[in-house]
């Protein structure tokens, strides 16, 4: 897409699985990314939402989820603002996210209501056939 002539973003949206390093969020996927392509957005719009095993069960303590919503939209305006198109780093299953009220079908509708012509694509790992399960649960989102 870049020798095309397009500036193209990136963005891990959620990630339900992040580690402390220094105290903070670390993902190292969205660093690589980051340097890889030479990404000017800093690490914490790249990836707004990360959750620790301690945020997760913060928010099964009574948390309110509302706040990661907010975070994500102002993220993705940001990395939006500076590219023609931004590609975003699904989940590693269908399920990831709902306890924050992103999950994957959550993260598309986001997008499509900050003004993008959203199109998504799924890649699901075929294992076995009971892959074709998880496609058809994608289908029918």
């Amino acid at each position: 897409m870049r020798d095309d002539g397009y500036s193209v973003g990136y963005m891990k949206p959620v990630n339900t699985n992040a580690v402390l390093q220094a105290g903070q969020p670390y993902d190292e996927d969205v660093v690589f990314i980051k340097q890889i392509f030479d990404l000017p957005e800093p690490l914490d719009v790249l990836a707004p939402v990360q959750l620790t095993p301690q945020r997760i069960q913060a928010l099964l303590a009574g948390g309110d989820p509302a706040e990661f919503a907010e975070r994500l939209r102002a993220a993705y305006r940001q990395v939006r603002a500076g590219h023609d198109l931004v590609l975003m780093e699904g989940a590693s299953n269908l399920r990831e996210g709902y306890v924050i009220d992103l999950a994957p079908p959550d993260l598309a509708r986001i997008a499509s209501e900050e003004g993008s012509d959203t199109k998504a694509l799924a890649v699901i790992r075929y294992d076995d056939a009971r892959s074709v399960d998880h496609f058809l649960a994608r289908k029918s989102v």
